[in-house]
């Protein structure tokens, strides 16, 4: 239901390729890996391999890029859960080492808040936004820069 909205409001990312300025795309992937928790997008690390390919593929015609990603790349400041353990996307993080887009946003572990690199990919996740938690992306002289922020007064 979800993506069938975003679709009719224009600005659904989930497999898709939208030009943010003539020299920088966005592109993007939801739903995420398989969890304990059984919700209703859940899909195999495969699955996510050929969305990814499918839409970099468009998207590399940029000479920058810039990857939403619901899922963090596995091995990742972005992708730990209390215990100190990973559970991102093996997808992802192959994604990423082998394209290496300039940014890749992601999200779904809210408890990890964090700026990493995966190669010379900027990878953030700026945790839950009932936290205030979010990302400011900036194109400035050619180049992509992100910024972690928080909201003020977001109770």
């Amino acid at each position: 239901e979800v993506d069938e909205w975003l679709s009719g409001l224009g600005c659904n990312l989930h497999t898709q390729v939208h030009e943010l300025t003539p020299d920088t795309a966005i592109f993007g992937i939801g739903a995420s890996t398989f969890t304990p928790f059984g919700t209703p997008s859940e899909f195999p690390e495969s699955t996510f391999a050929g969305w990814l390919e499918n839409s970099w593929q468009k998207a590399r015609k940029y000479p920058h890029t810039v990857l939403v990603s619901h899922n963090p790349p596995k091995d990742s400041a972005c992708d730990v859960i209390p215990g100190n353990i990973h559970v991102g996307s093996t997808a992802v993080r192959e994604f990423l080492e082998e394209a290496q887009p300039d940014v890749c946003l992601c999200g779904h572990i809210h408890e990890a808040r964090a700026v990493d690199r995966v190669g010379r990919t900027i990878v953030v996740n700026p945790g839950a936004l009932a936290q205030g938690g979010y990302v400011l992306l900036r194109s400035s002289g050619g180049k992509l820069s992100v910024e972690l922020r928080v909201l003020e007064n977001c109770d």
